[in-house]
C-alpha cells in the first residue's frame, strides 16, 4: 500500500467511527426506550389495578356503613352475642388490604439480564476478501506468460455483493531466466 492509500483508509476510519457510534447510540437508546415502555405499563396496570380496588372497598365499606346505619334503626337495642360474632366474621370479609409482594429472586434475575442485555463487540474495519481460484478450463501460452479463460473463485470472509467481480485482473508473467 502506497503512503496516500495508507492515508485514505485511516481518514475514512475517522468517518466510519462517527457514523458507528452514532448508530450503535441510537440502537441502544431504542432497545432501552423498548424495556422502559414495558416497564412503564407494568407498573401502570398494577398501579390502576390497586386504585380500582381501593374504589370498590370504599363502595363496599360505605354501603356497609349505610346497611348498619338501616339495621340499628329497625333493630334499636338488639344485642346478641351469634350476632356479634356473625358480624365480626362479616367485618373480617369484607375488609382485606392490598399487599405487593415482589419476587426478589425474579427481580434480581431481571436485573442481571437487564445488565446483561447486551454486549459491547469489536470487529475488524477493514476487510478482504480471500479469494480461491479453481484450474482455469482453457490455456492459451504465449512467449511472456499465457492467458486463461473460464476463470471461476470462490470468496471468503466477505461479502461478495461487494466486489465486481468484472473488475478483477489477473496477471501471469514467466519467470525470465
Amino acid at each position: 500500500l502506497q503512503l496516500n492509500d495508507i492515508q485514505h483508509i485511516f481518514e475514512k476510519y475517522f468517518t466510519d467511527i462517527d457514523h458507528v457510534c452514532s448508530t450503535a447510540q441510537h440502537h441502544i437508546d431504542e432497545k432501552f426506550r423498548e424495556i422502559s415502555e414495558h416497564l412503564q405499563r407494568q407498573k401502570q396496570h398494577l398501579t390502576q389495578e390497586i386504585n380500582e380496588w381501593k374504589l370498590q372497598r370504599l363502595e363496599i365499606i360505605n354501603q356497609e356503613i349505610a346497611n348498619l346505619h338501616n339495621n340499628n334503626n329497625n333493630n334499636n337495642d338488639t344485642h346478641d352475642s351469634s350476632n356479634n360474632e356473625f358480624s365480626l366474621q362479616h367485618i373480617q370479609s369484607v375488609t382485606p388490604l392490598v399487599n405487593v409482594r415482589f419476587d426478589d429472586a425474579k427481580t434480581a434475575t431481571l436485573k442481571q439480564c437487564i445488565s446483561s442485555l447486551a454486549e459491547i463487540e469489536y470487529k475488524n474495519s477493514i476487510h478482504a476478501p480471500i479469494i480461491t481460484l479453481f484450474p482455469p478450463q482453457i490455456f492459451v501460452d504465449k512467449n511472456d506468460g499465457f492467458c486463461v479463460k473460464n476463470l471461476k473463485w470462490n470468496f471468503s470472509e466477505f461479502e461478495c455483493t461487494q466486489i465486481d467481480k468484472d473488475d478483477i485482473l489477473i496477471v501471469c508473467k514467466r519467470k525470465t531466466t
